[in-house]
């Protein structure tokens, strides 16, 4: 089988086939064959395609994480004034700087209310 030249674009069809092959436990040189395409090649495809799917699940969790401070946020601005939501004010700002902290965060901290 002709192999396909270098540098050729990976369309989502051949994506979906090798995630298929490789749930069938197909061999590196099966996948390689069937694809048309070089094994070091699709070896490196599917570790790509692996470190997009855990970055897309983290990418979730931050979101989520920073609705979650977002809805805090809300509820607590919903108490009245005194200590205790100042308390609760801080300790949430504290909560979503770690969140934005976090590695492969592009979420920026809201501007804090005065209380």
């Amino acid at each position: 089988m002709a192999v396909q030249r270098r540098g050729s674009k990976w369309a989502p069809d051949e994506d979906r086939r090798l995630l298929d092959l490789i749930e069938e436990r197909k061999s590196w040189v099966f996948i390689s064959a069937n694809l048309k395409r070089p094994a070091k090649t699709v070896r490196d495809r599917f570790a790509f395609l692996r470190r997009q799917a855990k970055k897309a699940e983290s990418d979730g969790k931050l979101v989520e994480l920073k609705e979650i401070g977002t809805k805090l946020q809300a509820t607590a601005r919903a108490l009245p004034s005194g200590p205790e939501r100042h308390n609760i004010l801080q300790e949430i700002g504290r909560l979503r700087a770690e969140i934005v902290a976090l590695p492969g965060a592009d979420l920026q901290p809201s501007a804090r209310e005065s209380d």
